[in-house]
């Protein structure tokens, strides 16, 4: 028997996401409370655009900058997160992380997504604790299935300098721990990262499928378009300071991928809560999450 469209159940999400939206608008004070937690001194401003279901966050001297929007799905979307590459290291990219998390939470929804994107977003969301996203569809899926193929060429370029057990994670990346398992890969490879690159490149079309996957998926209207040679620039800056490169950097910086966080599980949340409070001016007492808005 054909079944028609259900009207009343897409009626009643909608109406629950102008409910959060509502919730969201009527208490600006406190919503900004939660957002600004730990970049107080970045004297940031709040910005809420009814019309698109859309907070977005500057801080002074455009020191950050990162949008939330209301899907209508009922989810919160990371719609964009930018940093001052002068902030990154002080963990700014991780605490507005941990705060629009929080502020999810707080209204209630059950799953906030993000579109890892930029030279660091790749890695610094798989810190977090991001998964990629489960039964992604449509353009998520393409994203997300390139991003597999195209890490699996880097561990092919990588292959005499894995051990068993970082073969066996990267072998599957879809369980929901891989990913985070793949960014805490935080073995030194700077011994061997020359005799990578050269056999990175010596994969000849798979490593320009690589370049191209990465150049396509960054939306120009939204980030910088990342290459491959912005990221040989990283990693030689990286060398000639001396200083660690890990296989999990080396997998993940410039890549992208679409990834999500589920507000009911205590343990992704819990990754996220240790990666923002390994940077020492964050302050580790951040305002409890809980459930309800009242209680910013």
């Amino acid at each position: 028997m054909y079944e028609w469209f259900n009207a009343a159940a897409l009626d009643r999400q909608l109406d629950v996401v102008e409910e959060r939206w509502n919730l969201c608008t009527q208490n600006q004070m406190s919503v900004a409370q939660v957002l600004y937690n730990g970049l107080e001194d970045l004297k940031p401003t709040i910005d809420f655009i009814d019309y698109v279901k859309q907070v977005t966050v500057k801080g002074r001297d455009d020191s950050f900058e990162f949008r939330l929007r209301f899907n209508e799905e009922d989810y919160l979307d990371i719609d964009w997160v930018k940093v001052d590459p002068n902030n990154a290291p002080y963990g700014v990219g991780r605490t507005v992380i941990r705060n629009a998390v929080d502020l999810a939470s707080r209204l209630g929804f059950q799953t906030a997504y993000i579109d890892a994107q930029d030279f660091n977003g790749g890695y610094a969301w798989a810190k977090c604790g991001f998964k990629l996203k489960a039964n992604a569809e449509g353009h998520d899926k393409k994203v997300n299935d390139r991003f597999i193929e195209a890490l699996s060429i880097k561990a092919e370029a990588m292959r005499d300098y894995l051990d068993r057990q970082e073969c066996k994670v990267l072998e599957d990346l879809y369980p929901a721990s891989r990913l985070y398992e793949v960014a805490n890969m935080d073995r030194d490879i700077m011994s061997n990262l020359q005799e990578i690159w050269q056999e990175y490149h010596s994969l000849d079309d798979r490593y320009a499928y690589i370049s191209e996957f990465i150049n396509n998926t960054q939306r120009k209207s939204r980030t910088r378009v990342i290459s491959e040679f912005e990221g040989e620039n990283f990693f030689d800056q990286m060398r000639r300071e001396n200083r660690e490169i890990k296989l999990g950097q080396f997998l993940l910086l410039g890549m992208s991928w679409i990834g999500e966080i589920d507000l009911s599980d205590e343990e992704q949340l819990k990754r996220l809560d240790n990666y923002v409070d390994q940077v020492k001016n964050v302050p580790a007492g951040a305002t409890p999450r809980t459930r309800a808005l009242t209680a910013c």
